[in-house]
Order: structure tokens, then C-alpha cells, then sequence
């Protein structure tokens, strides 16, 4: 893998995680009346000296789980990793919703101008 042996390629995959229930409940009108949703967006980066994972979770009465949520998740994952220049090779499947999108394609286009 090219991250491994070079310096300057960083890889990341990210993906929002199916939303968790908290507390899991699974009673009849419990289950509607009592759970609040949490949302996690998962980003695995792999670079020549590191191999980590980052997570952002929120609860549903903070935000939603659209394009803008998913785009602060990555834009705070860039921040607190330091990943600021180099080729950076992200993967994502295509959930047009949260990830193909203006949003997102602005975002990019921020890291490349601010972040390199």
C-alpha cells in the first residue's frame, strides 16, 4: 500500500454508522416514546506511521445526519488529526444524501485551498 511507504499519501475510508438507539429499549410504546437517536460518523486513516480510527457522535437533538453534519465530521476530523498536506485519498460509498453532493465537493475544495 502506498500509504505505508510514503510520507506524503495519507488514506482515509469514512462512513456514517447505522444510528443506535440509547437507551435500546424494544417495548411496545417504550420504544417510540423514550429513545433518543445517536449518530456516529467512522473515519479510518491510514498513513507510513499511523493507523487509527476517529469518531464523532452526537445525539439527534443536536443535529441530523445530512450533508452538512457529515461534512463538519470530516472537516473536525482533518483539524484534530493535522493531516494538512500531502495527497490525501478518501473513500466513501455513495450516499448521494451525506456524501455526493455540493456540500461535500466544497468541502474538498476548502481542504485543497486552507488546510494544504
Amino acid at each position: 500500500m502506498k500509504a505505508k511507504g510514503s510520507s506524503d499519501v495519507c488514506y482515509i475510508t469514512f462512513d456514517m454508522e447505522k444510528t443506535l438507539p440509547l437507551p435500546k429499549l424494544s417495548i411496545g410504546n417504550a420504544f417510540y416514546l423514550c429513545q433518543i437517536w445517536v449518530y456516529n460518523v467512522g473515519v479510518h486513516v491510514v498513513q507510513e506511521k499511523e493507523n487509527k480510527a476517529y469518531f464523532n457522535v452526537w445525539l439527534e437533538d443536536k443535529a441530523g445526519r445530512g450533508c452538512e453534519e457529515v461534512g463538519s465530521s470530516i472537516l473536525a476530523f482533518l483539524e484534530a488529526s493535522k493531516i494538512s498536506s500531502g495527497r490525501l485519498v478518501a473513500w466513501s460509498y455513495r450516499c448521494m444524501g451525506q456524501n455526493k453532493n455540493f456540500y461535500m465537493i466544497c468541502l474538498w475544495q476548502y481542504r485543497n485551498k486552507v488546510l494544504c
